[in-house]
């Protein structure tokens, strides 16, 4: 059985967020696939838990106890669905050590997914994911299931849109993305946003290239020839895999984040899989 680690943020989290986010991830794992672990990641920093440092050891130790009761009673109407809530102590001041905690002790049940809630205003458009889950998006080796308390989650995931830029680091997420389709019997669809850089030319003039007009559209073509060659061949796996792809290549204008949306609500997804990386800024 898989374990999925539920990332609770904090102890007074509202009873519909909650249930939001156990309805998000049961549309994605039945009871019997899934066990599902609460965890509470408390900080030992003295500053947030307002106490001084010769008093930090016995006031932690107060505060473990008193949010292990509260995390056990937020986790009441529940009880049936998860397994043993528990508090965890991290060490650090910084959202990064509370992540760290978080995605250690996920590696240390096993889990294979964290479940984490965002903190959208409103809807898809006011995505805003917060300190804690942008964090956990940048650190952790987990994949992570985000759930927006705003939005019911659907009853059973039909659809799934996977944006890609279609690279190789990509192709391994996608294979990951059709097991889990196969498993759903769920359709894939298969997204990019033909990204141009015609605006900042156009913003610059063409006085700027010798008065000599730039020719985009056959860029364009050719970049979108060479996607249309790639999606081909991934939609070949889809297929050898027992599972629908749809190819969809975005021409129209607008950021990747409009795009992405956009078809979302489009091919009416009921999950957008993504992949995401981070580096050393040089």
């Amino acid at each position: 059985m898989t374990k999925v680690i539920w990332a609770v943020d904090g102890v007074g989290s509202s009873k519909k967020s909650l249930a939001v986010a156990m309805k998000g991830i049961r549309s994605f794992f039945s009871r019997k696939e899934a066990e599902i672990i609460p965890v509470y990641v408390l900080s030992s920093n003295p500053l947030a838990l307002g106490v001084l440092d010769d008093q930090l050891k016995t006031s932690l130790e107060s505060y473990r106890v008193a949010a292990e009761k509260a995390l056990s009673k937020t986790m009441k109407p529940f009880q049936a669905q998860v397994g043993q809530s528990r508090v965890v102590i991290e060490d650090g001041s910084f959202s990064r050590h509370s992540v760290d905690r978080l995605v250690a002790t996920a590696q240390a049940e096993g889990a294979s997914m964290i479940l984490m809630s965002t903190h959208a205003a409103e809807g898809l458009e006011r995505l805003f994911l917060g300190s804690f889950a942008e964090t956990a998006l940048l650190r952790s080796k987990i994949p992570l299931f985000f759930v927006n308390p705003k939005n019911l989650p659907a009853q059973k995931v039909k659809t799934i849109l996977f944006p890609s830029n279609l690279s190789s680091s990509n192709e391994k997420h996608f294979k990951r993305v059709l097991g889990e389709a196969r498993r759903l019997k769920a359709k894939v669809v298969l997204y990019q946003k033909l990204v141009l850089p015609v605006q900042p030319l156009l913003s610059a003039g063409s006085l700027l290239l010798g008065g000599v007009p730039v020719v985009m559209p056959l860029f364009a073509e050719e970049q979108a020839t060479k996607a249309d060659r790639r999606a081909t061949a991934w939609v070949e796996l889809g297929k050898a895999d027992g599972v629908k792809v749809e190819w969809l290549l975005d021409r129209k204008p607008g950021t990747i984040k409009e795009g992405v949306l956009r078809a979302a609500r489009a091919k009416k997804a009921q999950l957008i899989a993504m992949c995401s990386s981070s580096g050393v800024i040089e």
